[in-house]
């Protein structure tokens, strides 16, 4: 392995790099490799260097294992934080559980103020890449879950670019770096538990095929490569039918045109569902789950719907929405109390903090001053509008408000009627030139 440009040439359009230190090999040989780069630069100014350790707390050596990790910083003088976790194992194993706990700390401990200028790099390698393709081959995964690890992407929504420099170094190539340097690395016995799917594959099937085909790993990550390069035309492809499928952004999600989306051969609707689905951060639907989501599209219930984790997609009128169902379903139990509220104070609730009214004159309706309250649509049925004693269901029909996002809608009353429908109409009775205009942002 070598520390030149063609590894870590990248580190330098940031001003912050942070590394994923545990102390074993892998992160062992990139931390320094890293920091002998950065050192022998000329140019100023060069992005600053910190480690970060994740204390899992498994193991009753971890504290032991983060005293080693901020020692082996304190002799290079790099800079070192820490965080102790508590590991959920969940229904996917403690393996899972250990690797969300770890990525939402590194999430916490990076400043979102650094935004695009902070880059997060892990050590896996060659070997971890090949292990990953064979224990995903395993799961029966589709083609971008065999791709396996990028070499980079975006950590979540907080801005900060993962990188994976040393994914074409293999394990060996590492170990012969860190005897080189005269490298102190910690060896984790958890590591050869073969309970553990991953350590299986490690231990067992992978030095097998090494014993048949001694450029096993190699070959490996040369698939991945040719995996990842298909599924850049599968990209290409679904942002030319996303293009086509007349999206449409919402401030509680995002819709696409169900004609479209019938339009296209099952396998391509896939490809641009997935596409889209990943797009909002969403994970890999599953076999099982794509064909629910095409039941859904060529179903002709109006109340259908399929929960994808706090979302849910939708069908209304020739559209397929996904929406944040968590953020819905906050806002629908905020509603189901009766908030007090006098126009000229804005609400007290965080969920009705953009339910706003502004005092104007206009030819518009706005609504005149007094005391009133908001809830839901359960409290009356119907409002008296140009006339017309019209019902809450056939008003929401005629503004195209869904029926999964009608009670989620704040109404507001005075006494036992309905007032107003912030951005739909104000009732007959409580008409004035120069009121109130109601507004209201999801």
């Amino acid at each position: 392995m070598h520390n030149d440009a063609s590894l870590f040439g990248e580190l330098l359009t940031y001003e912050h790099c942070y590394i994923g230190f545990s102390g074993g090999l892998d992160s062992t040989a990139l931390l320094f490799a890293c920091f002998k780069f950065l050192s022998q630069q000329k140019q100023t100014p060069i992005p600053s260097l910190t480690a970060i350790h994740i204390n899992h707390q498994i193991d009753s050596a971890s504290d032991d294992w983060q005293a080693h990790c901020e020692n082996f910083c304190a002799k290079l003088g790099v800079a070192f934080i820490s965080k102790k976790i508590t590991v959920e194992a969940g229904e996917k194993g403690l393996e899972a559980g250990a690797r969300k706990g770890r990525y939402r700390a590194f999430v916490e401990l990076i400043s979102p103020a650094d935004g695009q200028s902070s880059a997060l790099l892990l050590g896996h390698h060659a070997d971890d890449q090949a292990e990953t393709l064979l224990l995903r081959l395993m799961r029966g995964s589709g083609l971008r879950g065999a791709s396996a690890m990028s070499k980079s992407r975006t950590l979540g929504d907080s801005g900060t670019v993962l990188l994976r420099p040393l994914l074409a170094q293999t394990k060996s190539e590492l170990q012969q770096y860190v005897m080189t340097h005269e490298l102190e690395y910690l060896n984790d016995p958890s590591n050869q538990d073969l309970r553990f799917d991953r350590n299986y594959i490690r231990h067992k099937i992978l030095p097998s095929l090494l014993a048949r085909w001694p450029k096993a790993v190699e070959a490996l990550t040369r698939f991945v490569d040719h995996l990842t390069a298909d599924l850049e035309l599968l990209n290409d492809l679904a942002v030319i039918d996303l293009s086509f499928a007349d999206r449409s952004e919402h401030s509680y999600g995002e819709s696409l045109s169900l004609i479209h989306c019938r339009q296209l051969t099952v396998r391509r609707r896939s490809n641009l569902l997935r596409y889209w689905l990943l797009k909002n951060g969403l994970l890999m639907p599953s076999t099982i789950l794509m064909d629910q989501i095409n039941g859904l599209i060529t179903s002709s219930r109006v109340d259908a719907h399929i929960k994808i984790a706090d979302c849910k997609l939708c069908v209304y009128r020739n559209r397929l929405y996904l929406v944040d169902s968590h953020q819905l379903n906050q806002l629908a139990q905020c509603l189901e109390a009766k908030h007090d509220w006098s126009l000229v104070k804005p609400l007290s609730v965080l969920a009705l903090s953009r339910l706003t009214a502004v005092q104007c004159s206009s030819s518009q309706r706005l609504l005149i001053e007094g005391d009133y309250w908001v809830s839901n649509r359960s409290h009356h049925s119907k409002v008296r509008y140009q006339g017309i004693n019209r019902s809450l269901k056939n008003v929401f029909q005629e503004h195209g408000v869904p029926a999964w996002l009608r009670d989620s809608y704040p109404i507001v009353y005075s006494v036992d009627r309905i007032a107003a429908i912030p951005g739909i109409l104000v009732a007959d009775d409580f008409v004035s030139s120069d009121g109130y205009l109601l507004s209201w942002s999801w």
